[in-house]
């Protein structure tokens, strides 16, 4: 379907009225009254009926302006949310990660933002997760990533849960917890 033949639809539909409508759109009366059947044709309902000069939309035609009406709304939004984009030109943010994550995880982190954002500047640093928090705390940052329990983070920070790190003990051949299924955490405190 036409979306300029459906925004002719929705002016019509707007004014009843389809001079009132060509005047407003800046087409000619037939030029109307030609996409207005075109429709009906396309659709193979009856979309308006006259009444004298008036124009009253039938059921489907009110089906048809409901639709309509919400693909235009949702092409606003998508305009909106392009134009957004397109208007992230400059400007710095600051971010922080902490040594694992600065490592492992923010290589492929930056280079996905540069190449959204090429001409925002990245003021990155490595701190401790402690350091971190506190500077988002003062908004001296605007994101960090941190490893630990979102539980444990202060209130009033937005935490997004990214991934999970898996850690893996490693022993000499010779050591006594080698072939070991399973070794409580407490063990390794008392082995320092």
């Amino acid at each position: 379907m036409n979306l300029q033949n459906l925004r002719v639809f929705l002016k019509v539909a707007e004014l009843e009225h389809i001079t009132r409508a060509s005047e407003e759109l800046h087409l000619t009366q037939p030029a109307v009254t030609k996409i207005m059947q075109s429709l009906e044709q396309e659709v193979q309902l009856d979309l308006v009926e006259r009444q004298g000069r008036r124009i009253v939309l039938t059921h489907a035609g009110r089906v048809l302006q409901t639709y309509a009406r919400q693909m235009f709304s949702l092409e606003r939004e998508m305009d909106d949310a392009l134009a957004a984009l397109r208007d992230v030109h400059r400007g710095e943010v600051k971010l922080a990660a902490n040594t694992t994550a600065g490592v492992y995880l923010l290589p492929s982190i930056v280079a996905r933002f540069r190449g959204l954002y090429p001409q925002v500047g990245l003021n990155i640093s490595i701190w401790n997760s402690q350091d971190i928090i506190e500077h988002i705390l003062d908004w001296s940052l605007d994101f960090g990533i941190v490893e630990g329990e979102a539980s444990q983070l202060p209130a009033g920070l937005d935490v997004r849960f990214f991934t999970r790190d898996a850690l893996i003990l490693i022993a000499s051949p010779t050591h006594a917890w080698c072939g070991a299924e399973a070794i409580h955490p407490s063990s390794l405190e008392r082995r320092r």
